[in-house]
C-alpha cells in the first residue's frame, strides 16, 4: 500500500537530535498534506528547535501569535508571525529559522524552512512547521514541495531531486543556491551555479550496476516546448465539447417533439381540419318506429 523507508537519524540546523523510532516504519504518502513524528521523536525536534531560537538574531517574529488555532500551536513544532516590515517571506524564513534533514543511510534530505513552513488556515500571518505530532510517522506532501520524486517500484526505491516545479517562486536549498535557481539568500552574493555546469564534471561514486567508479553524468541543459493551446488546455477544450454535446442532444429532441403530430379527439378526427361541423351538433329526430320502441323499453 504505501513505500516505507528507514530513517536513522534527524537534524535541526545540522545538529543531530536523540533519535528512535520503535514503531513501524516510516511511510511516503503525498496524499498526507503534513509530515508527521511520532510523540518521542517530535519533542527532540521541538526541543532542538527551541535551543536555535535562543541565539541571537534567529527566530525573529511574534511567537503563537493571537488567532494563531490551537492545534497548531498543539501539534507544531512552532508557530510564528512575521515582523510588520518583512516584505520577502522565504528570505525571512531562511534567516531566522533552522533547516531540518531527514536522514536515509548515508544520505541527508534537507528541509529549507520556506518548505516546511505553512501558512495557518485561519490567520493570514501565522506560520507553522508541517512537522506535526502524531501516532504515526509519514514523510507527506510538504516535505516533498521544491522535489521531484521518484518511486521505482522495480528497483524497491525511492529517488528525490531538486526541481524547481512552481514557476512564481524561486527554488531555494539548505545553505547554499540550488542548482539553477536565481534566488539570492541573504547576506549573501554567491550566485547561483547553472544547473547543467554542476553536474558536467565526473564524480566518483557508486556506478548504475552497483559497482564503484568515476561516471560522468550525461544531463544537458533542455529546450523547453511551450504547449499548443490544446494541449495546454485539455480539461477546458474537453468540458467544453461536453457541454456543447448535451446543448446539441436537448436541441434536437426538442426540435422531434416540436415538430411531431399531436393526438386529435374523436371529434377532430371525424371532422375535415380538426374543426368539427356546426350539422354534426343538430339535433336528429327519430322516426315514428324508433320514437314507440323507445317508449317500450322505458
Amino acid at each position: 500500500m504505501f513505500y516505507t523507508v528507514a530513517i536513522t537519524g534527524v537534524s535541526v540546523a545540522g545538529s543531530s537530535v536523540p533519535f528512535q523510532n520503535s514503531g513501524p516504519l516510516p511511510i511516503i504518502d503525498s496524499g498526507s498534506t503534513f509530515t508527521y513524528f511520532p510523540a518521542a521523536v517530535h519533542a527532540e525536534v521541538v526541543k532542538a528547535f527551541n535551543a536555535f531560537c535562543l541565539q541571537p538574531g534567529k527566530c525573529t517574529g511574534t511567537k503563537n501569535p493571537p488567532g494563531t488555532p490551537h492545534e497548531d500551536i498543539r501539534d507544531s513544532v512552532a508557530c510564528y508571525a512575521p515582523p510588520t516590515d518583512v516584505k520577502e517571506i522565504d528570505k525571512w524564513l531562511l534567516a531566522s529559522f533552522p533547516t531540518i534533514s531527514l536522514r536515509f543511510g548515508d544520505k541527508n534530505l534537507c528541509i529549507p524552512p520556506p518548505t516546511y513552513f505553512f501558512l495557518s488556515k485561519r490567520d493570514a500571518r501565522s506560520y507553522c512547521v508541517g512537522i506535526l505530532r502524531d501516532v504515526k510517522f509519514v514523510i507527506g506532501a510538504l516535505t516533498m514541495a521544491d522535489f521531484t520524486v521518484i518511486f521505482d517500484l522495480d528497483n524497491k526505491r525511492v529517488g528525490w531531486a531538486r526541481s524547481d516545479c512552481d514557476g512564481n517562486r524561486n527554488v531555494t536549498c539548505c545553505g547554499q543556491p540550488c542548482p539553477g535557481s536565481s534566488f539570492v539568500y541573504p547576506n549573501s552574493t554567491q550566485a547561483p551555479t547553472p544547473f547543467y555546469s554542476s553536474i558536467k564534471t565526473e564524480v566518483p561514486g557508486e556506478m548504475n550496476d552497483g559497482t564503484n567508479g568515476t561516471f560522468r553524468p550525461t544531463m544537458s541543459p533542455t529546450t523547453l516546448r511551450v504547449p499548443s493551446f490544446w494541449e495546454g488546455n485539455v480539461r477546458v477544450v474537453s468540458g467544453l465539447f461536453f457541454f456543447l454535446g448535451i446543448f446539441f442532444a436537448l436541441f434536437c429532441a426538442g426540435c422531434v417533439w416540436l415538430c411531431s403530430p399531436s393526438p386529435k379527439s374523436g371529434v377532430a378526427d371525424a371532422t375535415s381540419g380538426g374543426v368539427p361541423r356546426r350539422s354534426e351538433f343538430q339535433k336528429i329526430s327519430p322516426s315514428g318506429e324508433e320514437d314507440a320502441e323507445a317508449l317500450n323499453r322505458q
